[in-house]
């Protein structure tokens, strides 16, 4: 496949709309005179997203067949480019002539060959418009298929993934966001966790109108200097690698050439196709609206990763007496770390020694039982709970032909726990699970093969479903793991006490593992799991777009 160039273009959007578009027409222009072939522009590129009252968004939206979006799409012609404008559009397709935020995808004759109106809305988005009632499209283009999604619908995990299932492997991300978390983990994980490219295109300048923006701050409890688009659009891999990136403050074009047939290729090292191995009907919840509760979790909880230096039962007993030690009451091991040749070998000898080494705390570990790759969790009173592994991995393939149907969480003293094993963290939708299904910590003997397991993946699947996570792995040339704990203040709206705001709105702490033998500790916080409203009227889980998730359970 030929070489695609893409881009992303960033600039700041105020309040006159005549002056927005004169911007995307010079970053069209621009992009134009660079042989741009796709370019992305940022959300809500015809006003900046606040509003006196309806009546005054009604008048700052544009139509589709209006005058905004026929000049944008007149420079797309001149430059035979396909252009993502991101609007506030009159739908009045939508039942009472309502307001949608929506991305256009404009074609190189001029013409709209695409339309995705957003799913997740964030904070006062709600009061204005109305959310699809549809899954974003899938667009059959002469380079590949391609998916649209816009700023709070890559926050969560569902709007990218069920684009990517239904085969696109080129996004466009059109955002409106202060946030730095958006470039430093939200865009280059959809990139990673489905093996596609993205074209992201963030805002600079005041978000806000600038005579407001003092009392937006007060409102939204966050500095007036943090209301500003926080830019760094970028064009991201397939594997999470960042090609091309703009600044923080300057308007730009930002370039790449892409080869869209590496997005096809979708295998993990060991031969593991991501998509392949997916299990729809395991994640049917996902497409129910309801959440359970989660049950009351300890304020604070010392939790360790514990790497054996052998896979010796003494070894094994000695990194857990040592972690006991320091006072850990979860401890997690490593994938299959009681086996040196788990094809061929019963791994589940030594937990009975580890009952008694354990005393208070909790040990979780992933064994061989027959054909099954398990995760248990051991008590004083033995194997409490067990976990199947869920997803087949071809480096089991020699011996895993069992697996699990269902994730099922145990309730222990400190909350609930989801065990999560092998790879089934590589798929977005197990972790989604564990928090639809009211866990608050998850426990992952694993083996990370990929750097953005550590860099992005287990990161996000803290921050998306509010979990603590605590994962353990003993895979060469990788960290060991990783140990997150959640913030109590996530809420924009509301009062800050315990720190101060840090520019990043969804991003657990974080405590990594060093590769090699040893104990690491830290304290998580699983009470902290039942806040998952990010922004007023946008709660993360129940917030969900389950409506419009079929594509993801079918």
């Amino acid at each position: 496949m030929a070489m695609l160039r893409v881009a992303a273009a960033q600039f700041a959007a105020g309040t006159d709309v005549d002056e927005n578009l004169a911007a995307c027409c010079r970053l069209i222009d621009e992009a134009g005179d660079r042989s741009v072939e796709v370019l992305v522009l940022p959300e809500f590129s015809n006003h900046c997203a606040w509003y006196d009252n309806a009546d005054h968004a009604w008048q700052v939206a544009v139509s589709i067949d209006g005058p905004f979006v026929a000049a944008v799409a007149a420079h797309a012609r001149t430059h035979a480019m396909y252009v993502q404008l991101n609007v506030s559009l009159r739908s009045f397709d939508v039942p009472g002539s309502a307001l949608t935020a929506s991305n256009l995808l404009v074609g190189p004759d001029g013409t709209i060959v695409g339309r995705s109106d957003k799913c997740v809305l964030m904070g006062n988005e709600n009061t204005y418009f109305e959310k699809a009632t549809a899954p974003n499209p899938v667009i059959d283009l002469p380079f590949g298929r391609v998916g649209l999604y816009a700023c709070m619908e890559g926050v969560i995990t569902e709007p990218p993934r069920s684009l990517a299932v239904r085969g696109a492997v080129l996004l466009l991300n059109s955002l409106n966001s202060f946030a730095l978390d958006e470039a430093s983990l939200h865009i280059p994980v959809r990139a990673a966790e489905n093996g596609v490219f993205v074209v992201a295109a963030n805002k600079i300048g005041p978000i806000v109108p600038i005579e407001k923006i003092e009392v937006v701050a007060a409102m939204l409890k966050v500095p007036s200097a943090a209301l500003h688009g926080a830019g760094e659009s970028q064009i991201v891999g397939p594997d999470g690698t960042v090609l091309a990136k703009g600044s923080p403050t300057d308007e730009e074009v930002v370039v790449a050439d892409i080869d869209l047939s590496v997005a096809n290729l979708k295998s993990r090292p060991d031969g593991t196709h991501r998509m392949r191995a997916r299990r729809p009907s395991v994640y049917v919840r996902l497409a129910e609206g309801e959440c359970d509760d989660i049950p009351p979790a300890a304020d604070h909880l010392t939790c360790a990763v514990a790497i054996p230096r052998t896979a010796t039962t003494a070894d094994i007993e000695a990194v857990v007496r040592e972690a006991v030690a320091k006072g850990a009451q979860l401890i997690v091991l490593p994938e299959l770390c009681g086996a040196t040749d788990p094809a061929a070998t019963d791994a589940a000898a030594f937990i009975p020694a580890l009952r008694q080494v354990a005393a208070n705390s909790v040990v979780v570990m992933s064994i061989r039982e027959g054909d099954a790759h398990v995760g248990v969790v051991v008590t004083s009173a033995g194997v409490v709970a067990r976990q199947p592994q869920i997803h087949r991995s071809e480096r089991h393939g020699a011996w895993v032909h069992r697996l699990g149907d269902a994730l099922v969480p145990v309730d222990l003293p400190f909350g609930r726990l989801a065990v999560i094993v092998g790879d089934d963290l590589v798929f977005p939708e197990v972790a989604r699970l564990a928090g639809v299904l009211g866990c608050s910590i998850v426990a992952a003997p694993i083996a990370i093969a990929e750097g953005w397991e550590t860099q992005y993946g287990l990161i996000e699947r803290s921050a998306e479903n509010r979990l603590c996570l605590v994962a353990a792995s003993a895979s060469p040339g990788f960290d060991g793991g990783i140990i997150t704990s959640l913030p109590r203040e996530l809420t924009l709206w509301a009062e800050r006490s315990e720190r101060r705001f840090d520019g990043t709105i969804n991003v657990p702490d974080i405590t990594r593992v060093p590769p090699g033998p040893g104990v690491t500790t830290a304290v998580v916080t699983p009470s902290n799991a039942s806040n998952k409203v990010i922004s007023k009227g946008t709660d993360l889980l129940a917030g969900r777009p389950w409506r419009v998730m079929q594509p993801l359970v079918t």
